[in-house]
């Protein structure tokens, strides 16, 4: 993998999880974000990575969400934004990944801690999956399940500034080196 290890504080990461709080939402702490290939056992945790590389965000050292990538070239391919499904969880386990995820914006902090990093580490693009074409996309049609990933992939893509090319039905964004 091209990426520098991050080897943030927990205070910086707690810093940059402050900027993606929820209104109301009380101060962010212990949470972590770690680079991984894929060799970290993520033992009962209900995600399944489907990607060879993962930016993972845990807090109090428990997973709770994470980006899955690909590196080809100069391009990030994103192909995965997932939050930990608690449907296997016990009781204290569900409390503590809904503690985590529910006071941020956990997915936009993903895709622009991302983009930084891609950035920083001199890729020159970064590409999003998109849910589906947008231009067919019609969100009172789509089941809760479906608008929530086409928030989580298409809007948040928008939102960081991406463009949606409809040749590769992906959301792309030419990064300029921050070295």
């Amino acid at each position: 993998m091209h990426f520098e290890i991050i080897e943030d504080t927990g205070r910086y990461i707690d810093r940059r999880v402050a900027r993606y709080l929820k209104p109301g939402a009380g101060k962010p702490s212990g949470y972590t974000l770690e680079l991984d290939d894929n060799s970290t056992n993520l033992g009962a945790v209900p995600i399944h990575r489907d990607t060879r590389y993962s930016l993972l965000l845990k807090r109090k050292e428990t997973v709770i969400a994470c980006l899955g990538f690909e590196v080809d070239g100069n391009t990030v391919h994103v192909n995965q934004i997932q939050g930990r499904g608690t449907y296997l969880c016990d009781t204290d386990e569900k409390r503590r990944v809904n503690r985590g995820l529910n006071p941020i914006y956990w997915d936009r902090m993903l895709l622009d801690t991302m983009t930084n990093l891609a950035a920083l580490n001199g890729f020159s693009r970064i590409m999003v999956d998109s849910m589906e074409d947008p231009e067919h996309a019609q969100e009172d049609d789509m089941d809760e399940h479906l608008l929530r990933l086409y928030n989580r992939y298409n809007k948040n893509a928008e939102r960081a500034g991406f463009s949606y090319d409809s040749d590769s039905q992906k959301y792309i964004k030419y990064l300029y080196s921050k070295l």
